[in-house]
């Protein structure tokens, strides 16, 4: 699903960026301090948020994550987080995301972060959170009133956090030192600035009204409301991006609870409806077809040409696929995440074959096969073999234009073979 929020990256720092979410009016500022080569840790100042993090009120980090033992699940500040836990020997418990591994003891305390193949246990306390790796503190964060106020490693200054009461006045980063300044006027954050640079927020209630920065540039936003009924509330969103003068529109409706249930894009003709728990339920798209989803993943999609296909699941990958109109099955076999067999009812056979995680070879029950030739791990050529031929096709500096409408062919059967799902489905496009 496209992102239903518009990314604005501010302007005074790399590691800083900030985005609006037109669907709750809320406003993002995401930051991060390296803590070494391998490990960072990001927090993000929310808005709309009274959740009182290690870096103050609104403020949200990956170490203010906790175990809830009587739900089983992971609480990220105030979000439950719908990940496949892992219970270890000790009765720890773990879950992976973006490509790190999170462990927490019984009590629900973080108390290890891997990343890629090393690992730093946490241990801490009310004035330190100490990291240690093969038993040896790498880095320590300071703590005073239960909030992070400086951070060390190896007795360097990694970063410093300055508060006024319990909102985060300044940030301080030293590679290279930058220094974040945080304005707030009745409680709501109203300017960031740093040297120079400087962004001004404006609202309307408690939704961003206006974010401009230090050469005026940046977005207005305006929330008009048009219907309402006893189910729903539906407004209307413009976006005018102040220095390029464009104009984009969105419809959002929202629930009793403020909850989003329906969005439209305006520009692209496309419209999204979730269900009760924030989850995408439906997405039409500009050419009319409907795309269903249960559980975050796709469920059918109905073509108004092609009419309706079914896709069902196993271990969370996509096994089956079936077309109402032509009555057409497509069964899908995995090994190690990755497809090795799809074959339809028409008798049509495809095996992929990987070398690792490489794709090394396509061959079909015709007998044609693509072969995939690599330099140093990368592709410079396919070799498609089909009755006796062999057709090379560079990917650089090709001459031949047979080659390439001979392998150009080869795809559009394979497409043609699994059906037009291939056009909408993440998992089905990484085969082309």
């Amino acid at each position: 699903m496209k992102k239903i929020y518009i990314l604005f990256i501010l302007l005074i720092g790399a590691n800083v960026s900030a985005e609006v979410n037109l669907t709750t009016g809320q406003f993002y500022l995401t930051n991060e301090v390296k803590l070494n080569s391998f490990l960072s840790m990001n927090f993000t100042l929310n808005t709309n948020s009274s959740f009182s993090g290690l870096v103050g009120k609104s403020t949200c980090s990956e170490l203010d994550q906790r175990y809830n033992s009587t739900n089983k699940s992971i609480v990220y500040c105030t979000r439950v987080l719908k990940q496949k836990l892992l219970t270890s020997e000790k009765n720890k418990i773990s879950y992976k995301a973006d490509s790190k591994v999170y462990t927490f003891n019984t009590t629900g305390e973080l108390v290890q972060i891997c990343n890629k193949a090393k690992c730093w246990s946490i241990e801490a306390t009310d004035e330190q959170i100490k990291l240690k790796r093969n038993g040896k503190i790498e880095t320590v964060l300071y703590k005073k009133s239960n909030k992070v106020v400086q951070i060390k490693s190896k007795n360097q200054n990694l970063a410093k956090f300055v508060y006024r009461g319990d909102q985060i006045k300044s940030f301080t980063s030293y590679k290279p030192i930058t220094v974040y300044n945080y304005k707030y006027k009745n409680n709501k954050l109203v300017k960031i600035y740093s040297d120079k640079t400087f962004l001004r927020l404006s609202y309307s209630g408690n939704m961003i009204k206006s974010i401009k920065n230090n050469k005026g540039c940046g977005e207005t936003y305006n929330y008009k409301k048009i219907k309402s009924s006893k189910n729903l509330n539906t407004f209307k969103v413009s976006l005018f991006n102040i220095c390029e003068k464009k104009n984009r529109y969105y419809l959002i409706g929202y629930d009793s609870k403020f909850k989003v249930r329906q969005l439209e894009n305006k520009q692209e003709y496309e419209k999204f409806k979730f269900d009760r728990d924030q989850n995408l339920a439906k997405k039409t798209l500009k050419d009319s077809t409907r795309i269903l989803y249960r559980d975050n993943k796709i469920k059918s999609l109905i073509s108004p040409i092609d009419g309706k296909a079914t896709l069902f699941y196993s271990n969370n990958k996509i096994s089956k696929i079936y077309y109402e109109k032509t009555k057409k099955r497509v069964n899908l076999t995995y090994s190690n995440n990755k497809i090795i067999n799809l074959k339809n009812s028409s008798g049509f056979q495809a095996s992929f074959l990987y070398n690792k995680k490489i794709p090394a070879k396509i061959k079909l029950n015709s007998g044609k096969q693509i072969q995939f030739n690599y330099s140093k791990k990368r592709l410079e050529s396919l070799d498609l073999k089909s009755k006796n031929k062999t057709y090379v096709f560079k990917l650089k500096k090709n001459k031949s234009l047979i080659s390439a409408l001979s392998v150009a062919r080869f795809y559009k059967t394979l497409d043609a073979n699994i059906g037009y799902t291939t056009e909408y489905v993440p998992e089905l496009k990484e085969l082309f």
